[in-house]
């Protein structure tokens, strides 16, 4: 009961409440938002157009060989992935926009071999095929074809790794650890057998040495360098390790803490005794001695150049490749040398003009340079070369790239370009990053600029001129002509006149 009276009484107290007499009104007038919605701003979403042909009508999940095709590019066309990672899919496609594979591929490049003899790295003729393929224990193992750039070869996908030992071969190792040798045409050739790799260099080699991409690998033991081409077998004299052949004659080994070199027929020509050592490049190697000194040695082991007490001696490659030794006094964080001294590739000393002792020097690729006041004083191993600087423009580095300086400002935030003159072909102010590329079908170069935060380039020509934006891949942006674009929802290949040649919206994990 009494539950009941004050349940009633709430009641009566409620009403009282919603009865009473009204709140005295203000005149000052309600704060108005200052959140508001124009819906005339809003526009009907378009679609990116696409422009395509189809050489298959049914989806094609392989690169089908055929003779008419003509150079292929690869193109974007899907992405799968989660909340976290974004997995791109690619396919091939023709010049004139006609679609042979769909997106499937995780990869498709064309790979590179290094050239001791220039030291230069070439672009090879195939193009290689990546795929990730779901294994019966669930695991996710990459498997990869070769084909060629027109697509009239392919090779099955049996193959986990492979690499290029020059421009017109390709090494392949199959699922099983066999080494087969692929040709320009497409042949494969049984090298060494998987039984006999896994028995000279160990189970699944190939993960071990996956990053030698030479044509010899030393066998498990160090008692042995292997011939990948015909898999014969050379004796090595005793050492307790062995870099390889990496384009020289002769290997860096190491027995009881030293270093020496062995030759091809793996019997010691500079017998160990330095405390560390590199790989001979042409006629000279870097070696520090018994004592600590750094030296330039000869391929009889004589020292030809020593670094005094407290100084340091490096290798330099000018614009041309060529090779340059170099003594100096670096800094404390090695940013910058000071006290240096320049040695050609006969070990003349031939230092820039401008050079001083005291002058603080910054190596960088293709250029030695020094700033001095508002200029930047740059040797490229043949000329010296003044370049002004913009107002409050602070270099980090300098690399010479395709016959031009790019200057790269300390804050990494802008950059600006000079010709090989030393005049301003694309202005700092507007972008962070220039680099230069070239059409692999010619001999243009062209520049890929790209602003700060942005994940896309705009390229420019060698006059400066803009041709396009939203440039996808640094390692396709232009080829035969046409410009390799992109945007969030699209890709696609323009002439450089902006033509669309072919265009495909990018599906992706919910389409």
């Amino acid at each position: 009961m009494k539950k009941l009276w004050g349940l009633l009484a709430a009641l009566l107290f409620l009403s009282g409440c919603a009865g009473g007499p009204e709140a005295p009104s203000s005149h000052e007038p309600e704060e108005v938002s200052p959140v508001y919605t124009d819906w005339s701003k809003l526009t009907d979403y378009e679609a990116p157009q696409q422009r395509f042909t189809r050489r298959y009508a049914g989806f094609t999940d392989q690169l089908i060989p055929a003779e008419d095709y003509g150079p292929l590019l690869p193109y974007v066309g899907a992405v799968t992935g989660d909340r976290y990672t974004n997995v791109e899919k690619y396919g091939l496609v023709t010049l004139e926009g006609e679609i042979v594979t769909d997106p499937v591929y995780t990869n498709i490049y064309r790979p590179c071999y290094y050239d001791y003899a220039s030291s230069q790295s070439q672009l090879n003729s195939f193009w290689v095929l990546e795929r990730s393929v779901e294994q019966a224990d669930g695991q996710w193992e990459m498997r990869l074809a070769l084909a060629a750039l027109d697509g009239s070869w392919c090779t099955e996908e049996d193959f986990v790794h492979g690499w290029a030992p020059d421009a017109e071969h390709y090494f392949l190792v199959d699922t099983q650890g066999a080494l087969y040798l692929c040709s320009q045409t497409g042949e494969l050739q049984l090298c060494v057998s998987a039984q006999r790799m896994m028995e000279l260099c160990g189970e699944n080699w190939y993960l071990s040495h996956a990053g030698e991409g030479g044509t010899s690998l030393i066998t498990e033991d160090n008692q042995g360098r292997v011939d990948l081409y015909t898999g014969a077998v050379t004796p090595l004299s005793r050492c307790d390790f062995c870099t390889g052949w990496h384009g020289d004659r002769w290997a860096l080994a190491k027995l009881d803490g030293a270093y020496g070199y062995l030759g091809e027929d793996g019997s010691w020509v500079i017998p160990p005794q330095f405390r560390s050592a590199a790989d001979f490049q042409g006629d000279y190697a870097l070696a520090d001695l018994s004592d600590g000194t750094h030296a330039l040695i000869d391929r009889s082991g004589q020292v030809v150049l020593r670094a005094q007490e407290g100084q340091q001696l490096f290798t330099w490659q000018d614009k041309r490749g060529k090779m340059w030794y170099l003594c100096a006094q670096p800094s404390e964080d090695y940013s910058s040398y000071t006290q240096m001294r320049c040695f050609d590739e006969t070990l003349r000393e031939n230092p820039p003009e401008w050079l001083e002792p005291q002058t603080e020097v910054h190596t960088s690729s293709g250029v030695l340079y020094a700033q001095e006041g508002e200029d930047l004083l740059c040797f490229d191993g043949e000329t010296s070369l003044r370049l002004p600087l913009p107002e409050g423009f602070t270099p980090a580095f300098v690399s010479w790239s395709d016959g031009y300086f790019i200057v790269q400002d300390l804050s990494y935030r802008d950059a600006v370009c000079y010709d090989s003159q030393g005049n301003i072909l694309i202005p700092a102010g507007s972008w962070a990053t220039i680099l230069t590329t070239r059409d692999p079908s010619e001999s243009s170069v062209y520049f890929l600029c790209q602003s700060y935060g942005s994940d896309y380039f705009d390229l420019f020509d060698h006059h400066g001129q803009k041709l396009a934006e939203g440039i996808h891949s640094l390692s396709s942006s232009v080829s035969y002509g046409l410009v390799h674009v992109t945007d969030s929802l699209s890709d696609g290949y323009r002439t450089l006149d902006g033509q669309w040649v072919f265009r495909v919206r990018v599906r992706d994990s919910g389409d």
